[in-house]
Formats: C-alpha cells, structure tokens, sequence
C-alpha cells in the first residue's frame, strides 16, 4: 500500500501493487476510463509515497493455486474499465494475493 499526498487539483488516495523482485511491482494503471495491469520499476511506482507491505497469510496462500506473484504476471496487459469502487488496484491486489473477488469491499472506494 502506497500513500499519494494530494494537492489542491489533485485529493490524496491509496495505490496498491504486488512486489514482483527487488526491482519491480504489477499494478494497474489508469488511463482515462480505463485501467491496464502492468509491470513497472518499485522506485518509479513508489515515487516518494509513504508505504507499508503486506504479505498474505500462509493459510490463504495454501488454499489457492499459483503464488501471487505467478498469478500477478499472468495478468499483464489485461484492461479493464476502471472502477474506484469495484475494478481498481485494490481489488486487482486482493485477486492475486488473497483469491477474492466481491467478497471484501474496496476500503479505496468507501469514500465514493
């Protein structure tokens, strides 16, 4: 999770990505009404945030097939209509690392 700090044209949100390697994350990228899963530098994506990083529980991670990773790559280049309640990178995270879809809510698109 990555905290982006607003200004006046721009409000301050949340961005979500999945740590691939030391040197890069698969994210979605919006463009326009679109959103595009892509594959980027850490630095290049953190871009100054503030930032923590979770890691899915073992539990989780046994009862669905691939790593997060695995499944997070196998995604690159998919587009989709981009949502900030329902099809953004919180719920692309939640996919790939915990294998839900629907069944949490998106925190990001609570606000909305």
């Amino acid at each position: 999770w990555m905290w982006r700090e607003g200004n006046l044209v721009k409000p301050s949100f949340a961005h979500v990505a999945v740590f691939i390697d030391d040197n890069s994350v698969v994210h979605v990228q919006q463009q326009g009404l679109r959103g595009i899963i892509k594959r980027d530098q850490v630095e290049e994506v953190i871009d100054g945030s503030k930032f923590f990083i979770f890691r899915p529980s073992c539990a989780t991670l046994e009862r669905i097939c691939g790593t997060p990773k695995e499944r997070a790559l196998a995604c690159l280049g998919l587009r989709f209509t981009y949502s900030v309640t329902s099809g953004n990178c919180e719920v692309f995270a939640n996919i790939v690392c915990n294998g839900t879809w629907n069944v949490w809510d998106s925190v990001q698109g609570e606000g909305h």
